[in-house]
């Protein structure tokens, strides 16, 4: 499931049906969308509410998070899978090796 061939616990993620690429982060609190999920989204007409906010990733950087979407995700783990109901945040400048991340909100 490694985009990059990155050495990174990745997972698929479905998303109204749609199988996306997603980053375990347990340095992360909230579950977050990048720019594919979120234009994905748009594009059905999935209202996604305005959020202004900041984020500190992983390099340190302040990153801008532009919205919020309640959302089933279903994650794809192994023979089993994991589902929830949340909140997730937009942040479309999100590293483009994968579509989210699944926080600590999430696991």
């Amino acid at each position: 499931m490694n985009k990059n061939n990155m050495d990174t616990p990745l997972i698929g993620v479905k998303i109204f049906g749609k199988t996306f690429v997603g980053l375990i982060d347990s340095g992360c609190k909230k579950t977050i969308i990048g720019r594919s999920v979120f234009e994905w989204l748009k594009q059905r007409g999935i209202t996604i509410t305005p959020y202004c906010g900041e984020a500190t990733v992983a390099n340190g950087i302040s990153s801008k998070i532009e919205g919020k979407v309640r959302l089933n995700l279903k994650a794809l783990i192994s023979n089993s899978s994991r589902r929830a109901h949340m909140p997730c945040y937009v942040m479309t400048s999100l590293n483009s090796n994968f579509d989210l991340l699944l926080g600590t909100d999430f696991q």
